[in-house]
This record gives structure tokens, C-alpha cells and sequence, in this order.
């Protein structure tokens, strides 16, 4: 017998049997998946314990603190061997990156199963490069930016450059065996604070001040057989996720098939049981072409080949075969019962797929009306409403009727097909093969049209939107273009987008005519394929007439669902695009409060300091350092020119924008508002806005909107504050009076009077008027003022007006130009100083001067 050189045969007797030997490696193959995957979690519980602990360690000795909106590096060495056990210094710095920036989503566990599960080997060798923290930190939407090198000026000039806070780990390479293993570097106001967790050949770690340039002298130290290092630095991005805040819009939004698997949530079992019946109905279907085949040939004929147990069953359960050839139409009442069998499955299946469909609508619309109610203000401002309603309305009937109708069709095709194939190749294999060749050609056809397909209806829903933000903008502002006499060129102007929106689906519709005509074509030449060889089969004596029957039977039933195939491959095209706009809305990060928010009180001082602001879509700063206090039950009136920064103030105070922590701090009782929950702080600030909206409901309701438990006679002592219960006196229906979408039946005047009584019925601590008087005469204004002024010493009171009147009796007077405040006084003292103030008084109230520039 020849020598061997398998191991088996090697380490185990010869006498041990061969069945001995595969029963033993049997077993070990089988417990080796469980041990491998019990010693894995062993590693990854060790793992976790040992990698926080060093984490926790590195965060306590370096004191540091949370830097959320600055650069912050992480120092990694780009190894080729090691002696290190395990590989968790990098995962250790992409977790005190995160936390420096203030993200804490992203536990130590959780790092490690994302290594693990990109195929990174935490054990036996260090598996992460510098490039995977790289891709992680840009999946969570930080900016990163990396260096590469050697040289350590190359890294002194780039660390310069981009941080302010720094974090940095190295760790031991190469034969380097006592030499620094970590080394966290964080900012001081001295200088820079290094700390070295560990130290081989001591036995200890050490702690050290110096300036940045001591980075380089470490990095010399790693001697000529050094390989290069990266230095990669982060900070968040616009795009930033914090994973803890995401309730509705985590990871799982990020691909098109969680955020569908999201919407079906609360259904699934309605649409599982639609399945069941499919299956039962299709199933039903197929099993008459092989009762009228049976006929054919068994009872008509006399065939004598086996006939499956289902049929057998049913001959022997009917008679037998001598008693059905005497009662023929025994078998026509079987087809009818199958039938009727079929339509009570189709019944109950079109009963649960309406139910579904329904019920999936309806979930769609309430979490998209809830997502969106709690997108910040400055998402509102940037994205058309018409185009909002839009993807509420069109886009969800769209993934609606996908799921409900293209999807489970989808389920019903692919089981018509998978068991009409079935029976086919039962009859013939030759003739099936035929049959089954053009399958391929039309799923391939329909895929190469649906990938053509998917770009012009993502034009035509883009166009769509564009007609209804159009249609919304005319019908809002329906006064305002017949007082221009506008209505020739609105209406010009919507034709043409409403022509070049048809023009759009006419040739999406010339696309489909086409698509279905050569799909038509191509199903026309596979069924005359299969009845000319099929009728050559039959004469050749390959098969019988009842199965040829059945076989072309069967060939027409898969034919139809393999066309459909091809319209539901289309359609989903459409329905991709429909959720990927409704994936940009989920995805839109929702309001949230800092996890340290609380409830303090709010009727304090009110400082801006040093608050600078620039919007996100602009260049230029709209607000530029400024700086004033506000003292509790005082007024204080804020003037300037048109753009100077007036409501932007107060939308930075109501946190309707959010300042950067670069912008300066706005303090309610020293008490930064980032610390304030939104929800409290809006509740208890009364913000009147420049063009008040209102509901199309009664007076009655609009008033008492913003309380909870409003009665008549507290709406009517707001009104009457507002100098407004006069006025609805003189109406037919009094408070009952319906105002019109958007208050339309209402005069400007008497619209903005309803606003400030909505405010004033909360009885609010903090009272903000944004120009909400200018629509109003100078009578009413001093009513109004009068009101407020009972409100002295209770309520703190901003007022921003451009008119002298209204400001002139304030505590306190603001003047804004160009974003910087230049003026600050009482009304004596600022004319008194001739400036700004007293250049606009005399415009105003003597008539002269000279103009603003």
C-alpha cells in the first residue's frame, strides 16, 4: 500500500475503522460550530471589560472634557506585526474620539461587534488599519480628514492645523518592546497633557505637560524600523447622527427595505395570512388542468400509466374510474367546486389585503405627520410645502399600492410560476425547457427597462412636487395676486409646468406602451412555440392529447405571471423612488434637548453674550457678537432696519434656530437655553410673530389653541387686552365666527390683535412681539400698550417694532444695524446722543432728517 500523506492517516491507526474515524470527525464538526461560537463571545465579553476599562481610565486621568463642535484627533499607527494579544487600542480611540466630540451612542461592545461583523479580527493580531475607524467615522456623517507619514513635521504642521482638542493613540510595533504602547494627548490651557496607560518595561504608566511638539519627539522614538502613522482627525459634520436621539430615524432608515419594513410594522400578520391564501388560491388553479388531463386520458381514453395520489384520491373518493367514465360530469362538478373553493380563498385574500393596505396607510401617515411636526424649524424653511404634502400624499399611495397589490403579487407570481413549472416538467422535460427558455428573456428585458425607467420617474414625482408647490403658493396667496391682477401670468406660469409635467408622463407612457407591446410579443411567440411542439410531441407519441391539454394550460397560466413579473419589476422602480423621498423625510434628524435639559425657572434675566449667527444655507452672518441684557418684568423694545437681525434674536431665544456653540450663549437666569428643554421653554415663552397664522376654525378656537383648558371668559379677557372684543362684538356669530384658512375673512389688523391674544390667554413669563403691531393704527396701539403695561413687573417683554411709538415707553431700547447692536438705552437717552435712534425720530415724528442708509 503506497505511503500516505493525510494527516487522518497520520495521527490515527490504521485497524481504526473508516466509519469510526466519520463518525468522530462527524461530531466534531457538529459541536464545532457552538464551541466556536462560545468561545467568540468569551473574546467578546473579555474583550469589552478589558478595552472600557482602559477607555474609563484614559477619561478620568486626562480630565477631558466634551468638544462637539472642534477638531479632535486620533493618532494611529499603521502596523504590519505585533505582539499583542489583542487589537483594542483603536477601538479605544475611536471610542474617546466619539466621546470628546460628545457623542456617547456607541458603546465598547458595540464597536467591537462592528469590527467584528466587517470581518476585523480582534484577536491574534492587530486587523484594524487606520482606514476602518476612517469608515466608520464618516458612516456616523463626521468630516475626517487624514495624514498619512512618517515625518514628524508632517504631522506637527497637520495637527496644528486641525486641532483643538486632541486624542491620540500609538501603540507598539515591530520589535519595539519597551517603548510607548498609548498615548493620549488632550488640550490644556498650558500646554498639552500626555498620558502613557502603559508602559512594558516599567510596569507603569507615567503623566507629563508639554506642547504639541513633544507628539513628534514620541514618534521619533519608534527608531528606524518604523512604519508610517496616521493621523486622522474628525468633527461632526451636518450629516452627524447621534444614534441615541434617532428614534425614527436610526440606522435602520438607511437602506430603502428597512424604512418599508418599518411602515409594516403592526401589519405583517395581516399580510402573512394574504400569502397563506395565495398560495392556497394558486395551488387550487393548477390543480384543474390536471383533472381535465386525467379526463382526457383516463376516463375518455384509456390510458394506463400511474396517476398521482391527489388524483387517485380524488377518482377513488368520486366512485372509482368505472363509476366517473358512466358519470362524466361527476368530474365537471369537481371543477365547479374547486372553483368555488378558489373564489372564497380569493375572497378572504382580497378582504385581508384591504385591511392591510388600509391599515398600512394609515400608520404611514400618522409617523410621517409625527416625524414631521418634530423636524426643526430651519428644515420647514428650506423644503417647499407643496412638495411636503406632496410625499405625504402621492409617495405613500404609491408605497402603498406597491406593498398591498405589486408586492404580494409578487409572492403569487413567483408561486404560479414555481408550481406551474412543476407540473410542466412532470409532464415533459423537453417541451418544459422550451417554455422555461423564455422566462429569462422577459425578466431580463424587464429588468433593463426598469433600471432605464427609474430616473424619469424620479424626474416626474421632482415635477410633481414643483405643480403642487405652485398650485399651494397661488391658492394661499389668492388676495394677493388678484390685487395685482396677476392672474394671466400665474396661470401661464402653472400651464407651463403643468405641459412640461405631461410631457413627462407621455413619454413615461410611450416607455410602458413600448415595454408592454415587445412583452407581449415575445409571451405571443413563447405560446405558439410551445402548442406547435407541443402538438409534434403529441402526434410523435411523447405525450398524450389530456397532456398537452394541460401543458398549454399551464404554459397560459405562467405566461400571464410572468408578463406581470415584468410590470411589478417596473413598478418597482416607482415605488423605489416614492420611498426614497419619504427616506429623506424619516432621515431628517427630529428636535432634540441635551440629555442634561431641565425645567428651570424662566421668569429671570434674559443675557445674550457674544451671540453670533449665520443660517445654514447663507454666507453671510446675520448676527454679529452681540451682546445685551434683559431684566426680568422689564420691556424692552429692539429696533432696526429690515434685515439687521431683529427676529432672528428671537428665533434664537425661542430655539426655533439653534445657536452653534460657536455663536456666543443665550442665559434665562444664567442658565444656557441649550440646557433648557424645548418643549418647557417654548410653553412658557408667548412669541407673536410678524405674519400670525391662523386655523381655519372660530374665532373662539383660535384664541384658546395654545391653552389646554380655555373657557369663554378667559378668551374674552384676552380679547379684550388685545382691544379685540369690540370688534368681534360686531360680528354676526360673535366668537362662533368661522375666520377662513389662514384667517383670510379677518382684516391684517384684526389677524395680528388674534395672535396676541393667543398669547396673552397662556399668561406666559416671558412675552416676545415680533413687529406684530404694525398692521394696527396708532389707537389701538396705545390700547394694547396700555394692556401690556398691567402685565409691568410680571412678565418679562421684548417688543420688536421699526416704529418709534410703539418702543418709545420701554424700559429699555436696543438698536440693531447690520447684525450689531450700536445703540442701547432709554428713549431720552438715546435722542439724546444723536445717533441712529434719533435719525429714525425724526423721520417719524417730526417728519425730516436725514434718510437711513
Amino acid at each position: 500500500m503506497p505511503k500516505t500523506n493525510k494527516l487522518y492517516e497520520k495521527i490515527i491507526p490504521r485497524f481504526v475503522p473508516n466509519s469510526v474515524v466519520l463518525a468522530l470527525f462527524s461530531i466534531i464538526a457538529f459541536f464545532s460550530g457552538p464551541v466556536k461560537k462560545r468561545i467568540r463571545e468569551l473574546h467578546f465579553r473579555e474583550n469589552s471589560r478589558l478595552f472600557s476599562e482602559h477607555a474609563e481610565r484614559f477619561l478620568k486621568n486626562t480630565g477631558h472634557i466634551e468638544n462637539q463642535s472642534e477638531w479632535t484627533g486620533v493618532l494611529f499607527g499603521t502596523h504590519k506585526k505585533s505582539d499583542m494579544s489583542y487589537s483594542g487600542c483603536e477601538i479605544i480611540a475611536t471610542y474617546n474620539a466619539l466621546r470628546s466630540l460628545g457623542d456617547k451612542s456607541d458603546t465598547i461592545p458595540y464597536l467591537i461587534r462592528y469590527f467584528e461583523q466587517k470581518g476585523i479580527a480582534l484577536k491574534g493580531g492587530f486587523g484594524i488599519t487606520p482606514s476602518a475607524p476612517c469608515k466608520f467615522f464618516r458612516s456616523r456623517g463626521f468630516e475626517v480628514k487624514k495624514l498619512t507619514t512618517r515625518k514628524k513635521e508632517d504631522i506637527n504642521s497637520f495637527g496644528e492645523r486641525y486641532r483643538t482638542f486632541i486624542v491620540t493613540f500609538y501603540w507598539n510595533v515591530n520589535n519595539i518592546k519597551d517603548q510607548l504602547h498609548t498615548v493620549n494627548i488632550s488640550k490644556e490651557a498650558d500646554g498639552f497633557y500626555i498620558h502613557n496607560n502603559y508602559f512594558r518595561a516599567k510596569g507603569g504608566g507615567y503623566s507629563r505637560q508639554g506642547a504639541y511638539s513633544s507628539l513628534a519627539e514620541a514618534i521619533d522614538n519608534l527608531g528606524a524600523n518604523a512604519v508610517p502613522l496616521a493621523i486622522v482627525c474628525i468633527r461632526p459634520s451636518t450629516a452627524h447622527i447621534d444614534r441615541r436621539t434617532m428614534k425614527n430615524t436610526d440606522e435602520r432608515f438607511t437602506t430603502k427595505t428597512s424604512l418599508v419594513l418599518y411602515f409594516l410594522e403592526g401589519c405583517k400578520a395581516l399580510f402573512l395570512s394574504e400569502v397563506i391564501f395565495s398560495i392556497m388560491v394558486a395551488f387550487l388553479d393548477m390543480v384543474n388542468p390536471k383533472i381535465i388531463q386525467y379526463t382526457v386520458d383516463y376516463l375518455i381514453g384509456d390510458s394506463n400509466s400511474r396517476m398521482p395520489f391527489y388524483m387517485q384520491m380524488i377518482v377513488d373518493f368520486t366512485g372509482g374510474k368505472e363509476y366517473l367514465r358512466a358519470h362524466i360530469a361527476m368530474m365537471a362538478l369537481i371543477v365547479v367546486i374547486i372553483a368555488f373553493l378558489c373564489a372564497v380563498f380569493r375572497y378572504l385574500n382580497k378582504l385581508l389585503n384591504s385591511m392591510a393596505a388600509e391599515k398600512l396607510i394609515c400608520r404611514m401617515r400618522d409617523i410621517l405627520f409625527e416625524h414631521i411636526s418634530h423636524l426643526p424649524f430651519s428644515w420647514h424653511s428650506e423644503n417647499h410645502t407643496g412638495d411636503i404634502i406632496q410625499r405625504c400624499t402621492s409617495d405613500v399611495e404609491t408605497i402603498k399600492n406597491f406593498l398591498s397589490e405589486q408586492l404580494t403579487a409578487l409572492f403569487r407570481i413567483v408561486i404560479m410560476i414555481g408550481l406551474g413549472l412543476t407540473f410542466m416538467f412532470q409532464i415533459d422535460v423537453k417541451l418544459s425547457l422550451i417554455s422555461a427558455a423564455f422566462i429569462p428573456v422577459i425578466v431580463l428585458y424587464s429588468l433593463f427597462f426598469h433600471n432605464r425607467i427609474g430616473s424619469a420617474f424620479e424626474n416626474a414625482d421632482i415635477e410633481e412636487g414643483k405643480l403642487s408647490a405652485i398650485a399651494q403658493e397661488n391658492l394661499t396667496g389668492v388676495r394677493v395676486v388678484r390685487a395685482f391682477g396677476r392672474e394671466k401670468f400665474e396661470r401661464e406660469r402653472f400651464e407651463k409646468k403643468n405641459t412640461e409635467y405631461t410631457n413627462m408622463w407621455v413619454h413615461l407612457m410611450k416607455l410602458l406602451a413600448a415595454f408592454w407591446t415587445s412583452n407581449d410579443l415575445i409571451s405571443g411567440f413563447q405560446g405558439m412555440t410551445v402548442l406547435v411542439m407541443g402538438s409534434v410531441f403529441c402526434v410523435q407519441g411523447r405525450i398524450t392529447v389530456g397532456e398537452l391539454i394541460a401543458f398549454v394550460a399551464y404554459n397560459a397560466m405562467i405566461s400571464w405571471p410572468v408578463r406581470l413579473l415584468g410590470r411589478v419589476i417596473s413598478e418597482m422602480s416607482k415605488a423605489g423612488v416614492s420611498i426614497d423621498r419619504l427616506r429623506y423625510i424619516m432621515n431628517s434628524e427630529v428636535e432634540k434637548d441635551d440629555e442634561d435639559a431641565g425645567e428651570p425657572p424662566l421668569n429671570k434675566d434674559i443675557e445674550f453674550n457674544h451671540v453670533s449667527f449665520t443660517y445654514e444655507n447663507g454666507t453671510a452672518e446675520i448676527l454679529k457678537d452681540v451682546s445685551f441684557k434683559v431684566e426680568a418684568g422689564k420691556t424692552v423694545g429692539v429696533l432696526g432696519g429690515t434685515g439687521s437681525g431683529k427676529s432672528t434674536l428671537m428665533y434664537l431665544l425661542d430655539k426655533l434656530y439653534n445657536l452653534p456653540e460657536s455663536g456666543g450663549s443665550i442665559t434665562i437666569g444664567g442658565v444656557d437655553i441649550r440646557k433648557i428643554k424645548m418643549h418647557y421653554l417654548r410653553e412658557n415663552i408667548g412669541f407673536v410673530l410678524q405674519e400670525p397664522f391662523l386655523f381655519s376654525r372660530t374665532l373662539f378656537e383660535n384664541i384658546g389653541i395654545t391653552s389646554k383648558s380655555a373657557k369663554m371668559e378667559d378668551v374674552r379677557k384676552a380679547a379684550k387686552m388685545a382691544s379685540l372684543d369690540d370688534t368681534i362684538k360686531n360680528f354676526d356669530e360673535g366668537y362662533d365666527t368661522f375666520v377662513g384658512e389662514r384667517g383670510v375673512t379677518l382684516s391684517g389688523g384684526q389677524k395680528q390683535r388674534t395672535a396676541i391674544a393667543q398669547m396673552l390667554i397662556t399668561n406666559p413669563p416671558i412675552m416676545i412681539f415680533d413687529d406684530s403691531l404694525s398692521a394696527v393704527d396708532t389707537e389701538t396701539d396705545a390700547k394694547i400698550r396700555a394692556a401690556l403695561d398691567k402685565y409691568a413687573g410680571m412678565a418679562t417683554t421684548i417688543i420688536i417694532s421699526h416704529r418709534i411709538t410703539t418702543l418709545m415707553h420701554a424700559d429699555q431700547i436696543i438698536v440693531l444695524s447690520h447684525g450689531k447692536v450700536v445703540e442701547e438705552g432709554t428713549h431720552d437717552e438715546l435722542l439724546a446722543e444723536n445717533g441712529l435712534y434719533r435719525r429714525i425720530y425724526d423721520i417719524q415724528i417730526q417728519g425730516g432728517g436725514e434718510g437711513i442708509a
